[in-house]
């Protein structure tokens, strides 16, 4: 993430301070005086915590973040850009291939070239990844989201590979239809206590 300060941050120098952390509290930088005024720091992960420290003496701005960036692109794998790893990155890069659908992020296996093999390289990476039977919308979780995206996808697709009949044969059937849609629907309304056979 990389944030921008305003033009008019200060706080009033060797007496108060912003400081900066990331997501782990750990420190980024201390800042006083007009030393943030119109710049750009940059955090990895996805929090940045900000804390402005004063005495009760002379009065100061403060500051204010102008502007908020983050790149989503950094995880090789992610196609759809969320943040994470899952069905629905696969699902995406194989309605690319099938569509003739060119995009540099498609190129999972980086020789340069998007094909047939980057689909493979990305199923490598998601079963490295625990894969979460019932987690239709690939996001690491059960909720009602997942019927709504398993619903969908029962209605506009006929064949399913290895990778996404483990995610959504939630009977563990051997079969991706409406059976699974009952039973997720049961365990998200915690009737039933597992997902699987």
């Amino acid at each position: 993430i990389t944030i921008t300060f305003s033009s008019a941050t200060e706080t009033e120098n060797g007496w108060d301070y912003i400081y900066i952390y990331d997501m782990n509290d750990n420190l980024i930088g201390k800042y006083t005086g007009i030393s943030l005024a119109s710049q750009k720091i940059k955090v990895d992960g996805n929090i940045i915590k900000i804390r402005l420290t004063s005495d009760d003496s002379l009065t100061r701005y403060g500051f204010a973040v102008t502007d908020i960036e983050v790149d989503y692109g950094g995880i090789k794998g992610d196609i759809d850009g969320d943040g994470f790893i899952g069905i629905a990155d696969f699902t995406m890069l194989r309605n690319a291939l099938l569509s003739g659908t060119e995009n540099e992020t498609y190129d999972v296996n980086g020789d340069g070239v998007f094909d047939a093999r980057d689909t493979v390289a990305l199923k490598k990476i998601i079963v490295e990844l625990t894969i979460v039977c019932g987690d239709a919308d690939g996001d690491g979780s059960v909720k009602a989201n997942d019927l709504v995206v398993l619903r969908n996808i029962l209605f506009n697709t006929e064949v399913f590979d290895e990778i996404e009949t483990s995610v959504y044969d939630a009977n563990e059937n051997g079969a991706v239809d409406a059976a699974d849609l009952v039973r997720l629907k049961k365990f998200i309304a915690g009737v039933e206590v597992s997902l699987g056979a």
